[in-house]
């Protein structure tokens, strides 16, 4: 009997996702307009007159011909010869409207069309003085005229689903009208409200009614963006719009879709901003850094060139001996810029982060939905926060350090077993190579087989990590990554590098070099390795991501072979037939 599977879509609407983004306090941006930066707060009556021409600053200039004070002319000079530096937009902003006037301004600008019917009167409760009321009609008008902006950097605040609060939210086009949210927004939103009710993690473990749940994308709709916009603006960036390509890293000004990357950048470039609203800040936090740390690469690509080129200019050879000056110049260098982009890195992060919304994000961060109490007492897997004052799940810290140095010994375990195996796999090179003939010769055969092991082996350890991590029951998402990169990263060290480090430091000594110009230099050796474990690092890297087509041609092509070769079965059956 075959399985039936049924596929079901799943949407939200806006009003529910408003309000879960309401009781979790989910930060938004506001518009540019509510605080349009340094220039426009600091507009004086001159620059207001110079361009007079635009409408707000022709609306803001005779407000304040209206409401700035006459000063005295200075002593000695006629009347009108200079002004005081009076700034016109903070003038504007602390001027404050009568009910009535506030409520002509609000009814005024919903006539033309610049604003929604909710903002169009004071809210008598929610608004009980006029510096209130007075302060959302400056706001609604700065959004109205469009004022110009130049703050890159627009605030991020937990929603409030209160009316008078609405307005300050940026909103963003959809194919179900303007919106508060992003893609990455509803999505996140979407699971957390789906989380409540079903664990698809253990339904999918226990292979029951879920086989796979994944985000979905309206670009049959219009949607932006798709996969053919990210293929157009991120791999064939020289085929795109240079104001589209996005920019190297977050501080550049071409970030802005208003300024174009210039060409040289282009290759660095990538459209942050487009990555974060689909696939959010993580994803967009490990591509900033990843383009950043490729843009700075640029220093030790130069640096090495320009050794090469010395060694050219003096033949000389990386596996001669004596004193290399080119090699301790660059043992100098990549330990001043490693410590260089590191402080330029710690600076662009903040800057990803005010960018993003996301200072002080684990402080505010949520529980995941998979935290649980203590499950061998229910009782006590909920109790009032001693910090907050507030319920919450309560999962004891001395149960989870117990989970934690049995992880600890276990990956321990793992660690020198792995030492071992690579150990034994070099003999096994060693005793190859000895024998000479034909086993000498295959002795590179092993370089392919420990970068396969590598895989194999960090494969199967990542899985273990994953179960140990989830055993170890985190509070929040961002505990529980840290955990699991740290157990990962226990692992990896050794599992990628004791081959190399084996193979520079020891293998001349106890083994045998089986390439270089002598048995004690293994530069060589190391040069092949490497090439073996990025080459099967990368072939690995693009079957991933081609597997999927991969086993559609299998498919096709098994579905082709096999009707031909029951004819060909039957076709001889049926001679023998004849033959009797």
């Amino acid at each position: 009997a075959t399985k039936t599977e049924q596929f079901c879509q799943v949407r939200a609407p806006m009003a529910l996702l408003e309000r879960k983004a309401d009781q979790l306090d989910y930060k938004l941006k506001f518009r540019p307009e509510v605080d349009p930066g340094h220039a426009f707060w600091r507009r004086t009556l001159d620059d207001v007159e110079a361009a007079s021409s635009a409408g707000r600053a022709g609306a803001a200039k005779k407000r304040a011909a209206a409401t700035t004070p006459k000063q005295p002319s200075p002593p000695g000079g006629p009347p009108g010869t200079t002004r005081p530096s009076v700034y016109v937009e903070i003038h504007e902003e602390q001027r404050t409207y009568s009910k009535a006037r506030a409520n002509e301004i609000l009814a005024e600008l919903y006539r033309v069309g610049k604003i929604g019917p909710r903002d169009a009167a004071v809210f008598d409760e929610d608004e009980p003085t006029k510096k209130h009321w007075s302060r959302r009609v400056h706001t609604l008008e700065r959004i109205a005229d469009k004022v110009p902006v130049d703050n890159a950097y627009p605030a991020h605040a937990g929603y409030d689903a209160a009316a008078k609060e609405r307005h300050l939210y940026d909103e963003y086009p959809s194919v179900r009208g303007t919106t508060l949210f992003l893609s990455k927004d509803r999505l996140y939103l979407t699971k957390r409200i789906i989380d409540e009710v079903f664990d698809f993690g253990v339904l999918k473990e226990k292979s029951l009614a879920v086989r796979d749940i994944t985000a979905l994308h309206d670009a049959n709709y219009g949607e932006m963006p798709t996969a053919d916009w990210f293929l157009k603006r991120w791999v064939f960036f020289w085929q795109a719009e240079p104001e589209r390509v996005g920019a190297p890293h977050v501080t550049h000004p071409a970030i802005d879709k208003r300024v174009a990357c210039p060409r040289l950048l282009r290759p660095w470039a990538q459209p942050l901003m487009e990555i974060r609203s689909y696939f959010g800040e993580r994803i967009a936090f490990y591509f900033a850094w990843l383009g950043f740390y490729g843009y700075y690469l640029l220093y030790p690509a130069i640096a090495g060139a320009a050794c090469t080129l010395y060694d050219l200019a003096a033949d000389t050879s990386g596996e001669s001996r004596g004193v290399h000056p080119e090699m301790i110049f660059m043992g100098l260098f990549l330990v001043c810029w490693s410590a260089y982009y590191k402080e330029c890195w710690d600076i662009e992060s903040q800057y990803c982060a005010v960018k993003w919304g996301t200072v002080n994000f684990e402080e505010e961060e949520v529980d995941r939905p998979q935290f649980h109490g203590d499950p061998e007492r229910p009782g006590e897997s909920r109790r009032i926060s001693p910090v907050t004052n507030q319920t919450e799940t309560y999962y004891p810290p001395e149960k989870r350090r117990r989970t934690q140095s049995m992880s600890l010994f276990v990956i321990i375990f793992f660690i020198i077993a792995l030492v071992i195996v690579m150990v034994l796999v070099f003999e096994l090179e060693y005793l190859m190579y000895l024998q000479g003939g034909v086993l000498a010769s295959l002795t590179g055969i092993v370089g392919l087989g420990q970068a396969v092991l590598i895989q194999v082996l960090s494969s199967v350890y990542g899985d273990f990590a994953a179960a140990r991590n989830d055993a170890e029951n985190y509070r929040t998402q961002t505990e529980f990554d840290n955990q699991l990169v740290l157990k990962k990263f226990l692992f990896e060290i050794f599992n990628n590098y004791s081959a190399l480090a084996i193979t520079a430091y020891f293998k001349g000594a106890y083994f045998a070099c089986t390439s270089g110009v002598s048995q004690e230099n293994c530069l060589g050796d190391l040069k092949a390795l490497l090439e073996s474990i990025f080459g099967t690092r990368f072939a690995m890297a693009i079957y991933s991501a081609s597997q999927e087509k991969v086993d559609k041609l299998v498919a096709v092509a098994m579905a082709t072979i096999l009707p031909r070769s029951a004819a060909a079965t039957a076709g001889d059956d049926d001679d023998d037939d004849d033959d009797d």
